[in-house]
């Protein structure tokens, strides 16, 4: 008999990598955090149920740092995986997607869920201590970055 096929149960986060001037913000995790504490990302979250990418980053944008963005690089970076630590996704597979973003209004204003941000050159990003896929993310967009002025 042959297995039923269910549809995943995805964990869809997106974020991005946000350029001003020749610089992209970085935001460090509390501390606190269960995953990754104290690491520095790309700002972004996880999809609500009705909302599309952009609005998810519009949103989550707006929540964690109080800026204003203009997408310009769309669907940059992608990567996946099945969540096995045994948290409150385990089995769930992860997706997260990163773009490329230009401030458009606004000055970085953090919210409890982070305890700092930077403003960096390229050399100055992959410097930091990043989580694992803002770490990949930023290797691979590093042409596309350069192209966005980041240096």
């Amino acid at each position: 008999m042959a297995q039923e096929s269910r549809p995943a149960t995805v964990l869809l986060v997106a974020r991005s990598f946000v350029v001003k001037d020749d610089r992209v913000l970085m935001i460090q995790r509390s501390a606190g955090d269960r995953r990754n504490p104290s690491h520095w990302e790309a700002p972004g979250g996880k999809l609500d149920s009705g909302q599309d990418l952009r609005d998810c980053l519009d949103r989550e944008l707006s929540e964690e740092t109080k800026i204003r963005v203009r997408h310009v690089d769309n669907i940059a970076h992608y990567e996946s995986r099945v969540i096995n630590d045994g948290g409150p996704y385990h089995g769930m597979t992860y997706a997260v997607l990163f773009c490329i973003s230009h401030i458009v209004a606004g000055e970085v204003e953090l919210s409890q869920e982070h305890d700092a941000y930077r403003w960096c050159k390229y050399k100055q990003m992959i410097a930091l201590v990043l989580t694992p896929e803002t770490r990949k993310a930023a290797a691979h967009l590093e042409r596309r970055l350069r192209r966005t002025g980041v240096k």
